[in-house]
């Protein structure tokens, strides 16, 4: 199926190195159509970029960068809150991730490793009061 770029709004550079573009777009098969056939396309949240699956992403990316959908905003550095809330939600995965490690039937000495990466997991957002200090945080290495 040869997908058509119907329109593209509210490009926006999503990445420091301006290699993904959000933006909304239109395409010609994401429709609803009314009892007498006429089509209304939906406007569709889409992340373009240059090195896409499809054709329609990379002629989307290409586009925009072109100037045809308007002038793509720059990128924006996420807040204080939703850099420290993006390190918690990995921290948090990790955590669960090595939960096992509190069980009975676990020896003490893969409890004592873990003990530590786990602290350091939970310790790592203390501190950071700027979003560049987030941004620079360095996960611990799991043992």
């Amino acid at each position: 199926m040869t997908i058509t770029i119907i329109e593209v709004r509210n490009c926006k550079y999503i990445r420091e190195d301006n290699s993904l573009i959000d933006c909304e777009a239109q395409l010609s098969h994401i429709f609803t159509e009314d009892e007498e056939g006429v089509k209304t396309y939906e406007w569709l949240p889409f992340t373009a970029n240059p090195n896409d699956i499809t054709q329609h992403g990379k002629d989307i990316f290409a586009n925009a960068e072109n100037g045809d959908y308007g002038v793509v905003a720059d990128y924006e550095h996420p807040s204080l809150e939703n850099e420290l809330a993006n390190i918690r939600s990995e921290r948090n995965r990790l955590l669960t991730e090595t939960d096992w490690t509190r069980g009975d039937d676990v020896p003490q000495a893969t409890k004592d490793k873990f003990t530590t990466y786990r602290q350091e997991l939970r310790d790592m957002t203390e501190g950071i009061d700027t979003a560049e200090k987030a941004r620079a945080v360095v996960f611990p290495t799991k043992p």
